[in-house]
């Protein structure tokens, strides 16, 4: 039986620069199959973390585009659940085909995501950096 390789891609909004500090809005994923069809996506946006700032260099960016604002801050739900749904999706194609890598488009990204898959799914770090494919 031979298993096909895939390949997902991540992206996140956030209010700011620095994990912990500010909040991931949103998040989305797209697994791709080797010839570069999309076979499944994943969108959420998250709630606020209760803790974090707003960063206004960052905030100003958003003042310029309002409809994505909108957009990234519908139905959001807690950052846990989101993490959660995104690695249930990712290991439902790992059993299923070679999940070869996920890529983060920055160490922006990867960084983000490394705080939340730290935080709320209790990983450590070397096994995020085995889920974020580096």
């Amino acid at each position: 039986m031979e298993t096909n390789e895939l390949y997902v891609s991540i992206d996140v909004e956030t209010d700011g620069p620095i994990p912990s500090e500010y909040s991931m809005l949103s998040i989305g994923s797209a697994t791709f199959d080797s010839d570069g069809n999309i076979i499944d996506k994943f969108e959420c946006n998250l709630k606020e973390l209760t803790h974090a700032e707003q960063d206004k260099e960052t905030m100003d960016w958003w003042a310029t585009e309002p409809e994505a604002w909108k957009y990234c801050r519908e139905n959001p739900i807690e950052p846990n659940d989101a993490i959660i749904e995104l690695q249930t999706m990712n290991e439902v194609h790992e059993a299923l085909n070679k999940l070869i890598e996920l890529h983060p488009h920055s160490p922006y990204t990867i960084s983000m995501c490394s705080f939340l898959l730290g935080v709320y799914m209790g990983l450590q770090y070397h096994n995020v950096k085995k889920l974020l494919g580096e």
